[in-house]
Formats: structure tokens, sequence, C-alpha cells
């Protein structure tokens, strides 16, 4: 990332949560899931603990199209309104950009509710 995208990003949003998007980039914690009949989800490890969050990314008929499953989401952005998204969604954001996701491609549907339900369970 180069230090004129840096300062438009800073314009846009908080310093500590624009660091900690390049810090779950960093330590390489985002993965993108596809399936071959074209749905695509990001599993965000979270950095400080063994929890992942799912991001999906351009839902549609959503009035939000960007989602997070994470606590900071639920609360920051849709309940208190009080951010535009969470370090998460930033950070598969940027990561996507830069093709810096980890790819992981399931087979079958079957492959596809196992991962979820596991996410679901943590």
């Amino acid at each position: 990332v180069t230090d004129a995208i840096l300062e438009q990003l800073y314009l846009v949003f908080s310093e500590p949560l624009l660091l900690s998007a390049l810090d779950l980039i960093d330590q390489e914690c985002i993965v993108k899931t596809a399936t071959p009949w074209g749905h695509v989800e990001y599993s965000v490890n979270a950095s400080s603990s063994p929890t992942t969050y799912l991001v999906f990314l351009d839902l549609p008929n959503s009035s939000r199209p960007h989602v997070c499953t994470c606590p900071a989401y639920s609360y920051s952005v849709l309940l208190n309104d009080t951010h535009i998204t969470c370090k998460h969604i930033l950070a598969v954001r940027i990561s996507e950009r830069l093709g810096m996701c980890a790819p992981r491609m399931l087979e079958s549907d079957e492959e596809l509710a196992r991962l979820i339900v596991q996410q679901a369970r943590q």
C-alpha cells in the first residue's frame, strides 16, 4: 500500500480501525472461500483469539452490502451507527484489492454447510 493510498484511507477511516485492518492483513488472517458455482465468503481469523468471523461482500437485496459476524459490526455499525464498517470488512476489502486473500475452494454444498456450522459454533 502506497503512502498516498494510506493518506486517502486515513481521511475516511479512523487510525485505530485502519491499523487494525492492516494488522489482520499483515498476519495473513483472511481466507477467501469460493465454490464452483460462484458463492464467495471470507473468513477472518481474530488476531488475539481462536475466533473466526465471516464477512460477506456485495449481498444482493440487502440494505447493507457488506456484513460481518463480529460483535463490533453489530454494535458499532448496526445498532449505534457510530462506524461505517468494522476492521474485518475493511481488511477484506483492502486484501482483496491487493490480491492477498488466501484462497480456499470448496467442492460441494456439504463442505460449505460444514464450514458455516463450524464457524457458527465458535
